[in-house]
């Protein structure tokens, strides 16, 4: 290549560059603070759609999906699994045959737990209804 081409290429790019005017860098610099305050404000707004628990635990049950609107019931039903109160209905035959300490396995019927549940009885009160 030769030394004017070289030159004339370099006389070229500056030229470009020149031609990228102050005010149109303004312009830019504007556009791209209104795009971030756009971005920082759907950030606030998903913020503040997003639903959190005040609490660790496992849903037990969804009352509210998306779009719906929230009820009497809440969004959720919300449980502390590491230690749960069963209430059980029993054959009247078979309450005789329950004793305290007795394990006892429990079958979710909405599948609300991914297995069943083990434990033990540790009192046995009885309502007649």
């Amino acid at each position: 290549m030769s030394r004017q081409k070289q030159v004339a290429e370099a006389q070229a790019t500056l030229d470009q560059v020149a031609a990228v005017r102050p005010v149109d860098v303004n312009v830019v610099r504007s556009q791209v603070a209104q795009a971030q305050a756009s971005v920082a404000r759907a950030q606030a707004e998903l913020d503040l759609a997003t639903v959190r628990s005040p609490q660790a635990g496992q849903v037990l049950k969804i009352h509210t999906r998306l779009g719906e609107l929230v009820g009497t019931q809440g969004i959720i039903s919300l449980g502390q699994t590491q230690s749960m109160v069963a209430v059980a209905e029993v054959y009247e035959l078979d309450v005789s045959r329950i004793r305290a300490g007795q394990t006892a396995t429990v079958v979710s019927k909405n599948n609300a737990f991914p297995d069943v549940l083990r434990g033990w009885s540790f009192n046995r009160d009885v309502s007649i209804q």
